[in-house]
Formats: structure tokens, C-alpha cells, sequence
């Protein structure tokens, strides 16, 4: 560890804390209700730390605690997944609120010597999942947390540099939210240009998919491999863009790349997912360079001339459309699926060609305004992670 200030120290987290676990949810939706103190699951941490208050969460009334023997766990308390998947999400959260809590997660209590802000903002620092020996079967021991070895400043200091850190965090949060209404805003625009396309207040005529495509087609189903073409998967297929996180490479025949390689224009569903959400989700194909896309992908190559294919995706994405595309989906042993049949049968309004354009030319310059926000994002995470560095190195204050 970096040499500290004289005035600091190096404690275990068993010296300045009592760490100990939640208890097991109870069984059944009539335990559950509006009133009482809140029941935090690991899935409840990513909501609050995404701002939802703890009026939304499930809740447990005194009685039905009593008899589950369930400990009451209060405000400044600090909460870590410790085994599951969640446990790889390094999600700290300080308790706003009184709270009962589920035997996945880990409760930390400081002492008298011990800042709960300070604490979170040093675990969301070390990052628990650290701690994690098999990644196939992720869990955090609690006597390994016990032993997390943290720098410790005097009181008034760990105030200082959590007040400091939190208005860095919330400055975070702030561009994030930015991103989140640009999203809304284009949503926005798309009802106010064309209504809601399930229920076409605006009489628009109504085409069948398949008659504004030239063709549906599925993607290889050869696996990839260290080398070859760039191939697009489910993974790829996000929030109606085409995100390349976790690409991979297939190496294909020539033959075989020219018939399924991508041109700008083309709109890529997912064909199958254990979830229903999933299904039918789709994104624009607008990149420079050869790209080939996976057999759990349909790609439809849009006619010229009447649809405008970023119109087209933005109707397809529309939360109440959502609903649309699930009615076309069949289901097979747990699976979820929809094909070509079910794609072209989906009813399009089809408002005039010049509409679309100019939605289409509103989303092209939001979204470039929207890079400069990840940009933006991106300096601000960048900032953070140095005052973090700062901070618990003793030079920050």
C-alpha cells in the first residue's frame, strides 16, 4: 500500500466493523405488502443505487417479521453481494432506511471510528469482487471481508474526502440521466410525428413487414474462432444500435461472407432468447467495414423507396410495439423464438417517405450530440477514478 500521511492507519475491516449477513426471504407473496420496513434483495441494490426510492420496494410488516425472525438492519449500514452473479457486480450501497435484508448480501457496520460514506466509497474502490476465488461459483466469504485491509484517516477526514468524492458520483449520475432523456426525447418525437404505431391515431395505411423488405435472411451458424470476419451476435444487438463489446471472429468461405455480409441499412433482430423481452429486439446496421452476423440473428434488407430503415427501428423499439412482436413469438423448451414468417407478418403504419427522412435526420444529429455526452461520460469516469486514487493515498485532503 502507498505510504500514508502520519495521521492515518491500516485497519482490518473486522477492527473498525461488525460484518455479519442477511437472512432468508420468506417464502410466499402473502408475507409481503405495502407496509413495513423495505426487504432488500441483491436485485434491489443496482435500483437504488439507480436513484428508486424504498417506497418501491417489496415490503414486510413487524408481524410477519417476528415470525420469520428477521433482523432489522438500520440506516448507515453498508450492503455488498456475496455470492451470485450479483456478487461479481461490485454494487456497494449505504442504507437510506431501516431495511431487512436477504442472506445473499453481506452487512457491514462501522463503528464509532468508521464513516459509512467513507467505507462505501472505499469498497466501491477495492471492489469486493476481488475477493471472489471461482468465478464460476462467485461468493465472498464474510471472514474475507473481515480482513479487507483499509486505509483509515482521522474522522473529520473521511467526511471530508466522502463529501468531496459524492459530489463527484453525482455528477456522474447527472450525465447518465442526460443520456437516458436523449433516449426519451427521440421516443418523444417519434409519437408526436407519428402517433402510437399499435394504435395509428394518425390513420397512417398499414403494410405487413414483409412487403418493405426485400428479403429476411439468417446469420452463419459456424463458430467463431482467433481469427477471420467480425461476426455480430445477440450481445451486439442493443437499444437499437449495434454495440461491438465482446466482438468476435468467424472464418467463413467466400462464398458464404458474401451472402451474409452487412450493408448499411439493414436491420438485425434477435431471433431467439430464454427471455421474451429479448426476442424480436433489434438494431441498424450503420458501420464502416465487413461484418458478417450469427445464426441467432435475422437480418432484413429493407426495400428503397418506401421505408426509411432507421423509421423502421425506432417503430419496432417502441415500448407498446414491444407487445406486438411478443404475440409473434413461439416458444420451445424454455426458448423463446420468432422467424421469418412472424417478422413478416408485423403490421408497419407507413407514414409518408419525407416524414420519415426527417425524423431520421433529427435521430442522426441526436445522436451525435449523444457521443459528445459519452465523451463527456467517459472524462468524468476518468476524473473520478483519479480523485478515488487520490483519496485513499492521503493526498487528496
Amino acid at each position: 500500500m502507498h505510504k500514508l500521511p502520519s495521521n492515518w492507519q491500516v485497519k482490518s475491516l473486522g477492527e473498525v466493523a461488525f460484518i455479519t449477513a442477511g437472512q432468508g426471504a420468506p417464502q410466499g407473496s402473502e408475507n409481503f405488502s405495502d407496509k413495513g420496513y423495505p426487504f432488500i434483495r441483491a436485485g434491489s441494490l443496482e435500483k437504488l443505487l439507480d436513484g428508486n426510492n424504498y417506497d418501491q420496494l417489496e415490503k414486510i410488516e413487524e408481524e410477519k417479521a417476528n415470525k420469520y425472525r428477521l433482523k432489522l438492519f438500520s440506516k448507515g449500514c453498508i450492503l455488498i453481494a456475496k455470492s451470485g452473479m450479483s456478487a461479481m457486480k461490485d454494487r456497494v450501497v449505504v442504507l437510506r432506511s431501516s431495511a431487512y435484508v436477504v442472506s445473499h448480501l453481506a452487512v457491514i457496520y462501522p463503528n464509532e471510528y468508521l464513516d459509512s460514506k467513507y467505507l462505501a466509497s472505499w469498497l466501491s474502490y477495492f471492489k469486493p469482487s476481488r475477493l471472489i476465488k471461482d468465478e464460476s461459483y462467485p461468493s465472498i466469504s464474510l471472514d474475507a471481508v473481515s480482513k479487507i485491509q483499509i486505509p483509515l484517516p482521522p474522522l473529520p477526514i473521511q467526511k471530508q474526502i466522502a463529501e468531496i468524492l459524492e459530489q463527484a458520483d453525482r455528477a456522474k449520475q447527472k450525465r447518465k440521466e442526460a443520456n437516458k432523456l436523449t433516449d426519451e426525447f427521440l421516443q418523444s418525437v417519434f409519437i408526436e410525428m407519428f402517433g402510437d404505431p399499435v394504435k395509428n391515431p394518425k390513420g397512417w395505411k398499414i403494410y405487413s413487414f414483409d412487403k418493405l423488405v426485400e428479403k429476411f435472411q439468417y446469420g452463419t451458424s459456424v463458430k467463431s474462432s482467433q481469427q477471420g470476419i467480425p461476426v455480430l451476435r445477440i450481445p451486439n444487438v442493443i437499444q437499437g444500435v449495434v454495440d461491438l463489446c465482446d466482438l468476435k471472429t468467424v472464418e467463413l468461405s467466400t462464398k458464404e461472407e458474401d451472402q451474409i455480409v452487412l450493408n448499411y441499412g439493414d436491420i438485425l433482430f434477435v431471433r431467439t432468447n430464454g427471455n421474451p423481452h429479448f426476442v424480436g429486439r433489434c438494431a441498424l446496421f450503420d458501420l464502416e467495414g465487413k461484418y458478417v452476423f450469427a445464426s441467432y440473428l435475422i437480418r432484413a434488407v429493407v426495400k428503397q423507396g418506401n421505408a426509411n430503415p432507421l423509421f423502421l427501428v425506432y417503430l419496432l423499439g417502441n415500448s407498446n410495439y414491444r407487445n406486438v412482436i411478443r404475440s409473434k413469438c413461439s416458444t420451445t423448451a424454455g426458448q423463446f423464438n420468432i422467424n421469418t414468417k412472424g417478422l413478416g407478418s408485423l403490421p408497419i403504419i407507413l407514414p409518408p417517405l419525407r416524414l420519415q427522412q426527417q425524423f431520421a435526420e433529427l435521430v442522426n444529429k441526436t445522436v451525435a450530440l449523444k457521443e459528445k455526452q459519452k465523451q463527456s461520460e467517459h472524462e468524468l469516469e476518468n476524473l473520478f477514478q483519479s480523485l478515488m486514487q487520490k483519496a485513499f493515498k492521503g493526498v487528496l485532503v
